[in-house]
């Protein structure tokens, strides 16, 4: 376990390095009673030791954490930073048996933006130079799957005379299906082709060693592929993400849908791309408004 969620460099607090066990320990408690991924714990741990080493001590106290977090508050951090740091020093106060809950930050409402035009992905999937480019995009831009949820699919989980693909692994070990279109699964035959495989193995895999593809060599061959086109716009695998969403709910697709294809968990994070379309609103308002005269 050490191994998967080592710490890159040197625990330390007040100068000294934080014994190896102690960080173990935890992770292992997150693990056990927490149920955690490895992912997961690897990053809880980057910032209980951070936040370790700003305190000076293995073992703070309630009123120490409590000063730490206003501390946080008053830099000029991200909600999402400030928020993560809260998750975490919890976490630990709970391997402490010192229990403690911390507010949240309230996080400014997001929008879409920067979303890609249907022509825009075109012209991506046109600058494609081989079968293996365009399976990874297309498959991008028409399941609207996370980057790392296309980097654990295998061969397995694809339906392909069905029209769709098991998200064995998605975010928060949830699971879903996710629909494709006929075009994508002709693209995806035609790789498999190419690129024969058993059902067990990984759908994308390196050339030179067959080892899974990850999601940063997913998004450095999306900038590559971006790269040869004259689209300025900073392309990445998430992109075609919210740009599928925003595309679906320009033609009329029912917000619902769209939150099953995606995989959110609450429907307000669908809502977004709605309240940022106001012409699906306007359009959806005169077919739908009764005749009063």
């Amino acid at each position: 376990m050490a191994q998967i969620i080592q710490f890159k460099r040197p625990l330390k607090t007040a100068g000294k390095a934080v014994p190896e066990a102690d960080v173990d320990r935890f992770c292992e408690h997150l693990i056990v009673y927490r149920g955690l991924k490895h992912s997961s714990v690897a990053v809880l741990r980057r910032t209980v030791a951070k936040a370790l080493a700003d305190m000076g001590t293995l073992r703070p106290s309630v009123a120490q954490m409590e000063a730490h977090m206003a501390w946080v508050h008053e830099q000029p951090y991200t909600a999402n930073h400030i928020n993560n740091v809260a998750l975490s020093l919890e976490r630990y106060a709970e391997f402490l048996k010192t229990p403690v809950k911390f507010g949240r930050k309230r996080k400014p409402k997001r929008v879409a933006k920067d979303i890609l035009t249907p022509a825009e992905v075109a012209v991506i999937l046109a600058a494609t130079q081989n079968i293996r480019e365009k399976a990874m995009i297309t498959l991008l831009a028409y399941s609207g799957i996370r980057n790392q949820e296309l980097c654990d699919l295998t061969v397995a989980d694809l339906d392909l005379p069905g029209l769709q693909v098991v998200v064995a692994r998605g975010k928060g070990d949830k699971s879903r299906v996710v629909n494709i279109d006929g075009l994508c699964a002709g693209v995806l035959t035609e790789y498999l082709q190419a690129y024969p495989r058993k059902g067990s193995d990984y759908l994308f895999t390196t050339l030179r060693h067959g080892h899974q593809f990850s999601s940063t060599a997913m998004r450095r061959r999306v900038k590559a592929v971006v790269g040869r086109t004259g689209i300025t716009k900073r392309v990445h695998p998430h992109l075609f993400r919210s740009s599928l969403a925003s595309h679906l709910i320009d033609s009329g697709a029912n917000p619902r849908t769209v939150q099953f294809q995606l995989g959110h968990a609450y429907l307000e994070t669908t809502m977004i791309y709605v309240e940022t379309r106001p012409q699906r609103v306007r359009l959806e308002y005169q077919a739908n408004v009764p005749s009063y005269l």
